[in-house]
């Protein structure tokens, strides 16, 4: 539920098609995943969840594996 409702957030915001989020999908290899898109896609999530990420571990929420992690965590 977690993962999935993670992955439709990625693929609205950054436009690309659900299929084409793997397991290891991350900034790192999805182009149009920048910064600004970045802190869309935190914000949008903490909305979906009621949930706070705390400002020093942002950067590190930047694939799908550690979203969902952190999620879990909060949840």
């Amino acid at each position: 539920m977690v993962e999935e409702k993670i992955k439709t957030i990625l693929s609205d915001i950054l436009n690309i098609d659900m299929k084409d989020i793997s397991d290891d999908f991350s900034m790192e290899n999805c182009e149009s995943w920048d910064s600004f898109m970045h802190m869309t896609v935190i914000m949008s999530i903490e909305d979906e969840f009621s949930i706070k990420f705390d400002d020093d571990k942002l950067p590190e929420l930047n694939s799908l594996i550690t979203l969902i992690s952190s999620v879990q965590e909060k949840i």
